[in-house]
């Protein structure tokens, strides 16, 4: 019962903050920028969101912009002057982008369609995202589309019977990976897969033995050769980390199943993988080799999300509960120097780094 609750937590966590936020794919500026987002009620989808920028060191908090209800999978654009993100309009979900120095805000998508999870590509341009469409008031399977970044040219890429989800780009093989669900009389599968940036050469990444769950996150390496994903099992009470070639080669189990991975990220160099774990009583920060040795704690933390490495790799930040809300923090790889950097009175999450060069 205990690991359920966790579950369904972290599941919330997720849906508002977004399973991936662009934190190194970034023009980098002369300062260190975090941008982030903060909400008085995370379980309250109308509950006022703002997006804030803050110097990394905690000085220098703005309220850049305040909207009424959710804002969610926020991602930031190549030149660092836009963040892209999620949010209700008049009762669907449309894809907006915000602009940092006018903070001018615009819809892109601005359809009766469900349009979500975002993801920006640095060097082309152009917006990922699944976009749920209605056929005769009837849900249908959400598809994979792109866009340019002032919201025309929208294309949608997969087309297919598959449930289509969580869109992200590969810069270095010019690749869009997501995971496909598809149901048949033998029950569902779940895999990754990977396409052009036009939607051709759909090939599947992993193979129907392994269930890849989504909302629990993948991520691609920086040098565009692995993928990292959390299996889960039938009953999905056991969920295990994995780390495969881009060509589905090398499959390597990375966790054991004893506690629950989500959210894996990759460090700069691409040789380890940093990660949240919940177990029935905590959550700890993690970092493993890819090939799957050298497991260390960097610390427990309650509710710790989306942990992510900066400078250099010296460095983690990631949200974490403070005395009932949500704040940021970074430490130290070694698991010292521990410093909240936000600690307001409200919850903020999602972190959005712009280093320094």
């Amino acid at each position: 019962m205990k690991i359920r609750i966790v579950i369904e937590i972290l599941l919330l966590i997720i849906f508002l903050y977004g399973c991936d936020n662009n934190l190194t794919d970034t023009v980098q500026p002369k300062l260190d920028k975090l941008f982030f987002l903060s909400s008085a009620d995370l379980s309250n989808p109308q509950s006022a969101t703002t997006i804030n920028s803050i110097n990394i060191d905690g000085t220098d908090f703005v309220e850049l912009f305040k909207k009424n209800s959710y804002i969610s999978d926020p991602v930031i654009t190549g030149d660092g002057r836009k963040i892209i993100y999620d949010s209700d309009n008049n009762g669907n979900t449309d894809i907006f982008s915000f602009e940092i120095e006018s903070r001018q805000v615009k819809n892109l998508t601005n359809s009766p369609s469900i349009d979500q999870k975002p993801y920006v590509s640095i060097k082309n341009n152009f917006i990922v995202f699944q976009k749920y469409s209605f056929l005769n008031n009837i849900q249908q399977p959400p598809q994979i589309y792109r866009m340019n970044l002032d919201g025309t040219d929208i294309i949608n890429l997969t087309n297919n019977q598959m449930f289509n989800h969580l869109p992200k780009i590969d810069h270095v093989n010019e690749k869009i990976y997501f995971i496909g669900y598809n149901s048949n009389e033998n029950g569902t599968t779940g895999q990754i897969f990977k396409m052009d940036f036009d939607g051709d050469h759909q090939e599947a990444v992993t193979d129907t033995s392994l269930f890849v769950f989504e909302f629990y996150n993948f991520c691609i390496s920086k040098d565009g050769i692995k993928v990292s994903f959390i299996n889960a099992n039938k009953s999905f009470t056991i969920f295990k980390l994995y780390v495969v070639d881009y060509n589905g080669k090398n499959l390597i189990q990375l966790t054991n199943g004893s506690e629950v991975p989500a959210n894996p990220r990759f460090s700069e160099t691409s040789s380890q993988i940093v990660f949240e774990s919940h177990s029935h009583n905590s959550t700890s920060i993690n970092i493993i080799d890819v090939n799957g040795k050298n497991l260390i704690s960097v610390g427990n933390y309650p509710f710790a999300s989306h942990p992510q490495f900066y400078d250099n790799d010296s460095k983690i930040i990631f949200s974490a509960d403070n005395n009932g809300e949500q704040d940021i923090f970074t430490i130290d790889k070694n698991g010292t120097n521990l410093k909240n950097i936000t600690n307001s009175a409200i919850n903020d999450y999602a972190p959005m780094l712009i280093s320094a060069q």
